[in-house]
């Protein structure tokens, strides 16, 4: 376990742990770096008190399963993917 990010005032995570890892071994830092295959997943539990919104309800992209969560403190667990 370790500790967690530093979250934005509104944090985007997936429900959708597939999602996840590809984009976890897809995302490209600067449009002139290639994109890294090295990400990391990053799992937690979020209390519904800490949801500002999903895709059904608001803000959110459905086709990642994207909540929108207000920034709070706490332990997340990171998983390297392979």
């Amino acid at each position: 376990m370790i500790s967690a990010p530093e979250m934005s005032p509104l944090s985007s995570w997936s429900a959708d742990r597939a999602g996840a890892e590809l984009f976890a071994k897809t995302v490209q830092t600067t449009r002139d770096q290639p994109a890294s295959k090295n990400g990391a997943v990053i799992t937690t539990t979020i209390p519904v008190s800490q949801i500002l919104s999903t895709p059904r309800t608001g803000l959110g992209a459905l086709n990642v399963q994207e909540v929108v969560v207000l920034g709070s403190d706490g332990d997340v667990v990171r998983e390297r993917v392979r």
